[in-house]
C-alpha cells in the first residue's frame, strides 16, 4: 500500500510541472550506443557526476568525484563525500537496480 502511494505522489508531482521546452526524441529501442575509448567514458561519466552536483578533485594524483550535501536536520553543517570512478559507478548501478525493483508490478490481492 505505501509503494502504491509512493507511486501515486511522484506520478502526481511529475505531471504538476509543464517543460519548457519539448523533450528530445529518444533513440529507437533497437540502436545500442557503445562507448569506444576510456576517455568517452570518462568524459560520459564526467558529464554525469556534474549533472547530480559532484565535482572532480585530484587528491594525490588519485581522481575523486567529490559532493558537498547539507547535513539532515542542519541548514549550516554540511558533509563532504568524495567516491572514486569506481565508487561512483557502482553507487549509479546500486541506484537504478533498486529503481528497477520499486516498479516491479504487484501481484494482485488474493483470495478477495
Amino acid at each position: 500500500m505505501r509503494i502504491q502511494f509512493c507511486i501515486g505522489v511522484l506520478a502526481l508531482a511529475g505531471c504538476a510541472g509543464q517543460p519548457s521546452s519539448p523533450p528530445p526524441t529518444p533513440a529507437p529501442a533497437d540502436r545500442v550506443v557503445a562507448v569506444t575509448s576510456q576517455d568517452d567514458l570518462d568524459a560520459k561519466r564526467l558529464a554525469d557526476a556534474k549533472k547530480q552536483g559532484y565535482k572532480l578533485v585530484n587528491n594525490n594524483g588519485e581522481t575523486l568525484y567529490c559532493r558537498t550535501d547539507l547535513k539532515t536536520g542542519s541548514h549550516v553543517i554540511t558533509q563532504t563525500t568524495c567516491l572514486t570512478a569506481a565508487q561512483l559507478d557502482a553507487l549509479h548501478d546500486q541506484t537504478r537496480q533498486s529503481m528497477q525493483n520499486q516498479i516491479k508490478p504487484l501481484a494482485p490481492p488474493q483470495g478477495k
